[in-house]
């Protein structure tokens, strides 16, 4: 997905930690009271409406100003497309931090993380990693948190919102370009944590759908997809509307055509499958605009638009 959208890999259990340290009760308040009014504000309003999904073409202009003409995904890896209709919903314009991710696993009794000073993993500002069934039940207790239904995006929530609402851009970044150091981090793999936040949002007002973690979705389908950006992939591989399915584990870039995608598998239980660098995005079951809910942001949906031909990044 483009980083746009993607599929992800692979395979790890998840490392134990030591027992979470519960904070005490005054300070946990304070803390839980700060979550909420966070996660409120930072909640953007996705107004429904019709879009059809998977792969698509763009037109690309190369350094020597021929063009072409490439679906963002190879069709032969993508399901069939589908017109689908959407209502609205919110969804949070950050992933998971791991501050956030640390108040969840103390609240809830569960182990803390592993954290890593050399990869940034479990430092505050950077995307939570999580397997699927901790995405599941964190964007659960967010909700009961912040006083919403809350939840993972179906696949086609996180498609519609990472394309403003069903356009066509390549990149899931601020102008559906793609602009390495400029509009996305340098995502060569394992030069940089997951910082949120360091570059601008996408049209729609959602920070690292291009180069981000790989973003858990809820659909029970056969397979349960991760999406978004990632910073172990180069981005010029990702693409918004991937759908492939692998079969198997850690297969490599090589392995697919345009994106190095990989999926959770209905034959491993949800709560041992550790996929690396995935993380959530929340959704909020809310249909009314912020004006009638008090809460969120909308964007100016007149003011999203997208160029006819992108600059080839490869």
């Amino acid at each position: 997905m483009t980083r746009g959208i993607i599929i992800a890999g692979a395979a790890a259990l998840v490392a134990a930690g030591i027992g979470a340290v519960a904070l005490p009760g005054m300070m946990q308040g304070r803390a839980l009271e700060a979550l909420k009014t966070r996660t409120l504000a930072e909640l953007v309003y996705v107004q429904g409406g019709d879009f059809r999904n998977g792969t698509y073409s763009v037109t690309w202009q190369k350094p020597d100003g021929s063009r072409i003409d490439l679906p963002v995904r190879d069709a032969s890896q993508s399901q069939t497309s589908k017109d689908v209709t959407l209502p609205s919903y919110y969804l949070q314009a950050h992933e998971a931090d791991n501050a956030d991710f640390d108040m969840f696993l103390a609240a809830t009794g569960r182990p803390a993380q592993y954290k890593s000073p050399q990869t940034s993993r479990g430092t505050a500002g950077v995307a939570a990693e999580m397997t699927w069934s901790e995405a599941r039940d964190f964007c659960d207790w967010l909700g009961d948190v912040s006083g919403l239904n809350m939840r993972l995006p179906t696949e086609n929530e996180w498609e519609f919102a990472a394309r403003a609402r069903g356009g066509t851009p390549p990149y899931a970044t601020d102008n559906g370009q793609f602009l390495e150091g400029e509009n996305t981090h340098d995502t060569v793999i394992g030069n940089n944590p997951a910082t949120r936040g360091v570059f601008g949002p996408s049209p729609m007002g959602f920070y690292n759908m291009a180069d981000g973690l790989y973003e858990w979705v809820g659909d029970m389908g056969r397979v349960r997809i991760a999406k978004g950006g990632s910073n172990v992939s180069s981005a010029a591989y990702e693409t918004i509307p991937s759908r492939a399915v692998i079969e198997g584990f850690a297969k490599t870039a090589d392995t697919v055509t345009l994106s190095d995608n990989a999926a959770r598998y209905g034959a491993i239980k949800a709560d041992t499958l550790y996929l690396f660098n995935a993380t959530a995005r929340c959704v909020a079951d809310v249909t009314q605009a912020p004006a009638q809910s008090g809460f969120g942001t909308a964007p100016d949906l007149d003011a999203i638009g997208f160029p006819t031909v992108y600059v080839w990044p490869f």
